[in-house]
């Protein structure tokens, strides 16, 4: 799952890692929490890849409330037939920036936060679908984050992890034109690099997770 994630990066290096349009305005954040606005990369009409902020906590567009479940993650296996993300699955994909992501191990009978990386420190590029939901006057953007079965690398830490789109995928997963079949197989692609996993300790901003 990912619950937890990190994102540090200036807007000139995710501006081009991501071949975006224009550098997105960032704060670094060493805790994003479900519920909170994080930056997404989608489409704009030109079919350009442009930044934008959306709630981490995907509302169906067809809820008659904000969703009191949890849907900051979907599964990637059954995502595409759930009420709640097929819609998205089909037409309304877009890519999640990050550093890492945080698991808890839990050791002598306490939770330890553990935050994964790449090991060629590379950012990460995150699976997710969004939605937009009308209701009261209102809209809101938001967003979920896919998640698939752990590589046997990152298992032992825990059974599932965020699914990971390469660089050469980015332009498919964006389409809403890419065949299904096409976007199974991106789900379904191992990473395509090594991690590391680090201990969170007292000096480590990931000590600030309750």
């Amino acid at each position: 799952m990912c619950g937890r994630f990190t994102l540090t990066r200036n807007g000139k290096e995710l501006a081009d890692f991501f071949d975006l349009a224009h550098c997105p305005d960032l704060t670094p954040q060493s805790n994003i929490a479900p519920g909170s606005e994080i930056t997404v990369i989608g489409l704009n009409k030109e079919g350009k890849r442009v930044p934008g902020m959306m709630r981490w906590g995907l509302i169906p567009h067809w809820a008659k409330a904000i969703p009191q479940y949890p849907t900051h993650n979907a599964r990637a296996e059954s995502a595409a037939e759930k009420p709640s993300f097929r819609d998205a699955f089909a037409r309304r994909r877009c890519l999640i920036p990050a550093d890492g992501w945080y698991e808890w191990r839990k050791e002598n009978g306490h939770a330890t936060p553990w935050l994964v990386r790449r090991q060629d420190g590379a950012p990460l590029a995150f699976a997710g679908l969004w939605e937009r939901w009308h209701h009261d006057g209102r809209t809101i953007l938001s967003t979920t984050i896919l998640t698939r079965p752990a590589t046997a690398e990152l298992i032992p830490l825990h059974p599932r992890m965020p699914v990971l789109v390469r660089r050469a995928d980015f332009s498919a997963w964006l389409s809403p034109e890419t065949p299904q079949e096409q976007i199974r197989a991106i789900v379904a692609k191992e990473p395509d690099g090594s991690f590391i996993l680090q201990a969170c300790d007292p000096q480590s901003p990931c000590a600030a997770i309750t």
